[in-house]
Parts: C-alpha cells; structure tokens; sequence
C-alpha cells in the first residue's frame, strides 16, 4: 500500500528486529517528501514467543493463565495491556 501511495519505492534489509515488531529501511518515493522511510511490521501475536511469560509476568494480569486462554482470549489480553 505504501508502495502504491509513493510513499516508498522499495523496500531494502531490515534495521532492528525486536520481540513485537521488524523495522526495514525503504527508498524514498515520489510522496516522501525526499527522504528515505522507516517501515515498520509488526508480527503476528503467534510469532511473538515470550507473549506468555510478557503478560503473566504483569502484577495487574495476576491469576489470569495466559496459556490456558484460546487464541483470540491471548490476543485480547496481550492487546489490553499493550494499551495500558
């Protein structure tokens, strides 16, 4: 989509990659006002590994069993302390 806005012209390597996210460097495009872009892709909830032991490990989540929980529970969960 960024792609198609002109936003970028192609996407290079990635940067970083951490736990929740990759962030790649992308050449500039015609809408980018002359600089280059960071783009950044966050994973799947399924990916990210430690999602259990990032929740449980939150006073406020005490007694909840994350790894007990169905997929759309966890995601829920995981997305509810994000916010906060």
């Amino acid at each position: 989509k960024a792609i198609n806005n002109g936003l970028i012209q192609h996407c290079n390597g990635a940067v970083k990659q951490g736990k929740e996210a990759v962030v790649y460097h992308a050449d500039q495009g015609a809408e980018s006002q002359g600089h280059d872009v960071a783009v950044k892709v966050f994973k799947r909830i399924t990916e990210f590994r430690g999602r259990g032991a990032y929740v449980d490990g939150d006073p406020r989540y005490f007694g909840e069993n994350f790894r007990k929980k169905s997929e759309r529970e966890q995601l829920e969960l995981w997305a509810e302390k994000e916010y906060r």
